[in-house]
């Protein structure tokens, strides 16, 4: 399996280059902490989403915080402006960007983050200059990473063949939207999207492996 045959490499960025998973998924309990309240015990599971209407709502309602809706969620925006950029890198992301960029490789980062903890990120690892581009699906209503649009808007971007991209992700439903558009997937482990799913992705992508183990192999 030859991985650097390609010359368009799109990666994933939480779960994959980054090791954000338990952020997100503990994001509402780790909150009420953070504003000196005691979560409850199933709070995370109620709230998938955390920066949404409804969480704040709840959240208000909950712990009788003395703040409007706007205020609340205003203060989850700046809490994730805070944690963000504290998540560090996987064990062999910088060698596989490092690897890719010496192969001079075209490198995008398409995420489900917004434009704006993207950059606070990419700023505190000092990571930014390894992208040719950082997409986020999250500003482009239109795009899917689940039914191809978003990688179809990368690959007329830059006017390059299905099969020449590379797509390194760690979300089943974005594997499986890789290879239902016709390119070729890694899906990567993480310890926390993979859980109860690892037979799909293997049957879903080329390979499945760590981010250091990808890092060997390129």
């Amino acid at each position: 399996m030859d991985l650097r045959k390609y010359k368009l490499y799109i990666l994933d960025y939480d779960g994959c280059l980054i090791d954000s998973m338990p952020m997100w998924r503990d994001s509402a309990s780790s909150y009420i902490r953070y504003l000196g309240y005691t979560p409850k015990e199933d709070l995370d599971e109620r709230i998938p989403i955390f920066t949404d209407l409804y969480c704040a709502e709840l959240i208000k309602e909950e712990y009788h915080l003395p703040m409007t809706i706007d205020e609340i969620m205003k203060g989850i925006d700046e809490y994730v402006d805070y944690m963000y950029p504290k998540v560090p890198l996987k064990k062999g992301s910088l060698d596989v960007l490092s690897k890719l960029k010496s192969l001079n490789k075209i490198i995008v980062v398409l995420s489900a983050s917004g434009d704006h903890i993207l950059n606070l990120s990419m700023k505190a690892l000092g990571i930014k200059e390894y992208f040719h581009d950082v997409i986020s699906v999250y500003n482009h209503e239109t795009l899917s990473k689940g039914n191809g649009s978003a990688m179809e808007y990368v690959r007329l971007k830059y006017n390059i063949s299905k099969e020449d991209i590379l797509m390194i992700d760690d979300s089943l439903s974005n594997v499986i939207g890789a290879k239902e558009y016709g390119i070729d997937c890694i899906s990567i482990y993480d310890e926390h999207s993979s859980k109860n799913k690892e037979e799909m992705l293997k049957n879903n992508s080329i390979a499945y492996m760590k981010m250091e183990e990808l890092a060997k192999v390129l």
